[in-house]
C-alpha cells in the first residue's frame, strides 16, 4: 500500500474483508471489527491495522461479544452476529472491501474486556 492511498475506516468500524484463516493460507469474506488505534489506521506509512473476526456462528465461546441492534452506533449486518475477541489478524489496508457499521462504545468496551481475557490481563492491571 503506498503512501498516496488513504485508509478511509476508523477503530470500531466493521468493515467487509477477506479474513484469513488460522492456515494464513485461506480467507473468507467476512466482517472484521477495526480494533487498532486511529493513528495506526491514518497513518498511509502503517500498511496493517488490527481486526477482530465477526461471525455468524452461534457456538459457544467465552471470548465472545454479542451483537444486537443496540450495538451499533450506525450502520447495520445482515444477520445476527458476534465478535470473536480470540480471533485477531493483521490484516492489509488495501484488502478492505467496504464498511458495514460502527459499534457504539459499550459494545467496543466489552471487546476490550474480552481483549483482556484472551491475553490474560486482569482489571487490577487494566486501571481505571
Amino acid at each position: 500500500m503506498g503512501p498516496s492511498v488513504m485508509f478511509l475506516y476508523r477503530q470500531k468500524d466493521i468493515i467487509l474483508i477477506p479474513f484469513p484463516f488460522s492456515d494464513g493460507a485461506t480467507t473468507k469474506r467476512r466482517p472484521v471489527l477495526i480494533v487498532s488505534c486511529d493513528s495506526i489506521n491514518q497513518n498511509a506509512h502503517a500498511p496493517d491495522f488490527v481486526g477482530m473476526m465477526v461471525t455468524t456462528s452461534t457456538r459457544p465461546s467465552p471470548y465472545r461479544v454479542e451483537l444486537s441492534v443496540g450495538s451499533l452506533a450506525e450502520g447495520s449486518l445482515p444477520d445476527q452476529s458476534s465478535i470473536r475477541c480470540d480471533k485477531i489478524a493483521s490484516i492489509l489496508k488495501d484488502k478492505a472491501i467496504k464498511k458495514l457499521a460502527t459499534t457504539n462504545d459499550a459494545t467496543f468496551k466489552a471487546v476490550l474486556k474480552g481483549l483482556d481475557d484472551v491475553i490474560g490481563r486482569s482489571p487490577e492491571q487494566v486501571g481505571p
